[in-house]
């Protein structure tokens, strides 16, 4: 996971992209974290780009 991922799913760079990291974490059981330690978290968890696409726009 890098920095350019996180901008192309809307986690980053976007005006509403605080929200969508707050969705994201609150959907992985993490706390809240600002880019950069997102990243970390998720490459800890071993989590693909398809696999946070998955998780962001699943329709529930």
């Amino acid at each position: 996971m890098t920095l350019d991922s996180l901008y192309k799913l809307g986690l980053s760079g976007q005006i509403d992209s605080k929200a969508k990291r707050d969705y994201l974490t609150s959907k992985l059981n993490l706390t809240y974290s600002n880019s950069k330690t997102l990243i970390q978290r998720l490459n800890w968890l071993g989590l693909s780009y398809k696999d946070l696409e998955d998780i962001l726009y699943a329709s529930s």
